[in-house]
């Protein structure tokens, strides 16, 4: 698995709601097509983009494997 590199990606979109502690982190990158034809071809149905939930920074530890940033850098070895 490749370091993650999410916390410092421009594509990084977080979301609080108001009164609650805890922060949810999304993909917005501008592929978002690829990122849904990869939750479905593979079956997952719930929220395409999720990277997770946190408190107090970033929960993540290895890019998700449905990064479209990833799937550029393998194309290019």
């Amino acid at each position: 698995m490749s370091k993650c590199d999410c916390m410092n990606c421009e594509y990084l979109g977080s979301y609080k709601k108001v009164g609650n502690v805890r922060t949810t982190y999304r993909c917005r990158h501008s592929d978002q097509s690829y990122i849904l034809r990869y939750f479905l071809e593979h079956g997952i149905f719930y929220a395409p983009g999720f990277l997770g939930f946190g408190k107090e920074g970033f929960p993540r530890k290895t890019t998700p494997k449905w990064c479209p940033l990833r799937k550029e850098r393998a194309e290019h070895e």
